[in-house]
């Protein structure tokens, strides 16, 4: 059983017991496809907060874009585009290709945690043949990555 489909089942079996999510970030060069799975509901009240922050209740793709630009950042000059936003049960996978000018010395992943104080993002990064695993939390949401 792959981790993202084990992380896929924990969030359709607890419902809520546990604030999780699992993000693999495969880099190339100066490029980068981004998944992400996350619980439907901790999603939509993340969205329904930001566009309130940000003055607009729009939840279009660019909404998506701007959550997580702010809320994951692995590299210099970063750009997500959203190419993909799937619903399945409870969790919904979110697919992003990025771009970026240099891989940055740390990893931050810090969404849904304004939110969910007990949320924890488990990231995978992989670069060629190397796969490093981060868990990130309030309070220490960065990890070092600048040894990829």
């Amino acid at each position: 059983m792959t981790f993202g489909l084990a992380i896929s089942s924990l969030l359709s079996l607890f419902s809520h017991a546990i604030y999780l999510s699992s993000a693999t970030v495969s880099l190339d060069e100066r490029e980068a496809k981004v998944e992400i799975r996350v619980f439907t509901s901790d999603l939509n009240d993340a969205l329904y907060q930001y566009g309130t922050s940000v003055g607009s209740e729009d939840r279009s793709s660019a909404t998506v874009e701007a959550y997580f630009s702010q809320h994951l950042v692995f590299g210099t000059n970063q750009k997500l585009t959203l190419e993909k936003m799937e619903r399945v049960g409870e969790s919904t996978t979110l697919i992003f290709n990025a771009e970026f000018s240099d891989l940055a010395p740390q990893l931050r992943a810090d969404y849904l945690m304004e939110i969910f104080p007990t949320q924890q993002n488990v990231v995978t990064i992989q670069k060629q043949e190397q796969r490093n695993f981060y868990r990130l939390y309030l309070g220490h949401q960065m990890a070092l990555i600048n040894q990829l």
